[in-house]
């Protein structure tokens, strides 16, 4: 079996500035997103960790894919394009005559509840292409891997997506992302000494195409052209705060970038900062913290930044007795594993 794990992200900063440019910082999260491949007797079919259901396919990178019971629909969306980005990329390329390809994103899964928020999407592409790469006898270095999975992702989201996740989940750990080009290039970072990190669900899950159309709408007011400045600005401070590594700095930016959030979502009530990250923010402000949502908002998750370790373990007892869902999970960890053989 061959087996292929990639981790989730946290937006630390640039969110929607990310979309006109601006850099962005994300750190990869100990949850993974995992495709294993098995060869069988044809036909091939894709496996729905989600659902549980089982789809029949064909597909070679020469002809096409083909759904054999009708087309899936959602969950046949992401490795469709993934599949066509591949058969664009090596469309002399051939596959095994039979395969069952398992698509498994629970660690993402807040339960009933919905998702954390984390890029299962994003991680599920890359572990996707890793796989089928080595599936169709290919190699590629992570760069090439990583403009690949881009393009899927960006495929499959319909042309939208900074990409920020998409590398995060290829290289792991903190990473630097300058999204000015046509497909962004990423930087590695170390962690900031001295800087305690505390990661909470809000307890709400967010839809991000959404508060995206409603952050586009305002961008393309005259009104906002202000604010779309000061963001962008605040991105880039954000962006050599993080790279420079102070750890007082990065707070300090974190905040600022939080503040212009805040003016921005008050302006185009696009709905960022709910009820529980307001609650979230006035715990860790009452501990001396700064709060910050991270991604697009609306729900998912924020993170609490402080030097003092003892605030950080008393603000974790003071999210969880308010009912919130501290997510300790490691940060920075490795990013795409590819093992074993279809």
């Amino acid at each position: 079996m061959l087996e292929a794990a990639a981790p989730g992200k946290l937006l630390l900063s640039g969110e929607y500035a990310v979309l006109r440019g601006a850099p962005a910082v994300c750190v990869s999260v100990d949850v993974s997103a995992r495709v294993r491949i098995e060869s069988r007797p044809p036909p091939s079919l894709l496996h729905d960790g989600r659902s549980a259901r089982q789809f029949p396919f064909q597909w070679q990178p020469a002809s096409g894919l083909e759904w054999l019971a009708g087309d899936p629909g959602e969950p046949g969306s992401l490795p469709a394009a993934v599949w066509q980005t591949l058969a664009e990329h090596w469309p002399a390329a051939s596959c095994a005559e039979g395969l069952q390809i398992s698509l498994l994103s629970d660690e993402f899964s807040a339960g009933e509840r919905g998702k954390f928020g984390l890029g299962s999407s994003a991680a599920l592409t890359v572990a996707l292409v890793g796989a089928m790469i080595q599936v169709l006898g290919k190699t590629a270095p992570l760069d090439e891997l990583a403009r690949l999975a881009c393009l899927a992702h960006r495929r499959f989201q319909s042309g939208r997506g900074s990409g920020a996740d998409v590398l995060t989940a290829v290289f792991g750990r903190l990473l630097n992302v300058d999204s000015r080009g046509d497909l962004p290039v990423a930087e590695p970072l170390a962690w900031p000494t001295g800087l305690q990190m505390v990661v909470v669900w809000s307890g709400r899950s967010a839809s991000t195409p959404q508060m995206i159309q409603a952050f586009e709408r305002l961008a393309g007011q005259s009104r906002a052209a202000p604010l779309m400045q000061q963001l962008e600005l605040a991105a880039g401070r954000a962006s050599a705060a993080w790279r420079g590594g102070e750890a007082g700095e990065i707070m300090a930016a974190s905040q600022h970038y939080a503040a212009c959030l805040q003016r921005l979502d008050e302006a185009g009530n696009i709905g960022m900062l709910t009820a529980e990250h307001r609650a979230l923010a006035g715990l860790a402000d009452a501990s001396g913290a700064v709060y910050k949502t991270s991604g697009a908002g609306g729900g998912d998750l924020g993170f609490a930044l402080t030097q003092n370790p003892d605030v950080a373990q008393r603000l974790r007892g003071d999210f969880s007795a308010a009912g919130f869902q501290v997510l300790d999970r490691q940060l920075a960890v490795a990013g795409l594993k590819v093992s074993g053989q279809p």
